[in-house]
């Protein structure tokens, strides 16, 4: 396994991919591929996140969006590893609109690290 499927897969872990897609949009930054699965992943934790104000509303619709999550998240750990880059539904397109180098220049101030791949 290559080392951009690993990082793409590291997106997708539930709960601290908020940390592995930072990590991925730094020390891959050259990789189209590890960028689109961080991009997603962090649309992703975004709705973690939202689940857990949900919860406080309603612990039914928080249960019943986890479980969406977690197949979405399981959804994009197949997808990476084999090597796909397929936007997620509806959430894609959002995760599309965040500009590939964003993350690296918000964690970097947009100092070039190598590490990634083309």
């Amino acid at each position: 396994m290559t080392e951009e499927k690993k990082w793409g897969i590291l997106c997708y872990f539930p709960v601290l991919n908020l940390v592995f897609c930072a990590i991925c949009s730094v020390k891959m930054n050259q990789s189209k591929f590890c960028l689109f699965h961080a991009r997603q992943g962090l649309v992703l934790a975004a709705i973690w996140i939202a689940a857990i104000f949900i919860a406080v509303i309603s612990p039914f619709l928080s249960l019943l969006l986890w479980i969406i999550m977690l197949i979405l998240h399981g959804s994009g750990m197949a997808l990476a590893f084999s090597g796909q880059m397929v936007e997620i539904p509806f959430l894609g397109k959002l995760a599309m609109k965040i500009p590939e180098d964003y993350i690296h220049k918000l964690l970097t101030g947009g100092k070039k690290i190598d590490g990634g791949q083309k």
